[in-house]
């Protein structure tokens, strides 16, 4: 989903949030490996998302910092409309990484898929906060381009349209990039709720190789 790939465009350093060095419990990989091949399978077989998720759940349960793992599980239950158990998975993430904006935001896309507008919007305003405060330390143009085009996006979660709508195209009229260029557009004109509804489509899904941590 374009929306999230933008939410997680940036690194945790970025946030202030470099890990220590993580090394993934041997059964969980194993478990994450399988499910990758459910949703890319070789040619012949079909994309199983409820294996994949069932797989997921399971090397989540075994290596419980598994941010991949979290990661991709929300992806496939949003893709198999389980925003129940969506919800569950962001409050997780969240709980791992409550600074980072890019969790908030995805918690509080979960929020509002399962109609709690309220919570929704405490999330979004917490990622907009650390949005506003990072812009003020960073220096390198390609990451604060990425981090307004994340706050412009909470800026709508929040209703605020006009607000987001002008950095979005502030952003567009400034970029070198025709492919970022592109991306953005398809973001004009349209309220937080309509670009929360585009994640619904499944367009934009993309999935992350366990290998790529």
């Amino acid at each position: 989903m374009r929306i999230l790939i933008i939410l997680l465009s940036f690194s945790f350093a970025a946030c202030g949030q470099q890990p220590k060095k993580y090394v993934m419990k041997p059964e969980a990989k194993i478990l994450a490996d399988s499910a990758y091949k459910f949703v890319v399978p070789k040619q012949g077989d079909t994309v199983n998302f409820q294996s994949a998720i069932n797989l997921l759940k399971q090397a989540t349960e075994i290596d419980s910092n598994y941010i991949l793992g979290f990661r991709n599980l929300l992806s496939y239950q949003q893709v198999m409309k389980d925003y129940k158990g969506a919800l569950e998975t962001a409050k997780r993430m969240y709980e791992l990484r409550p600074q980072n904006p890019e969790f908030s935001s995805s918690l509080g896309i979960m929020y509002e898929l399962n109609a709690d507008t309220i919570s929704s919007k405490q999330y979004f305003q917490k990622s907009l906060d650390i949005y506003s405060k990072l812009l003020d330390t960073l220096s390198d143009q390609n990451t604060i381009l990425q981090i307004k085009s994340a706050k412009a996006l909470n800026l709508l979660f929040l209703n605020r349209y006009q607000e987001g709508q002008e950095i979005l195209n502030q952003i567009i009229k400034s970029s070198n990039d025709p492919i970022e260029k592109e991306g953005l557009k398809i973001y004009l004109n349209k309220s937080g709720r309509e670009i929360i509804m585009m994640i619904l489509t499944g367009e934009e899904n993309q999935s992350v190789s366990p290998s790529q941590q």
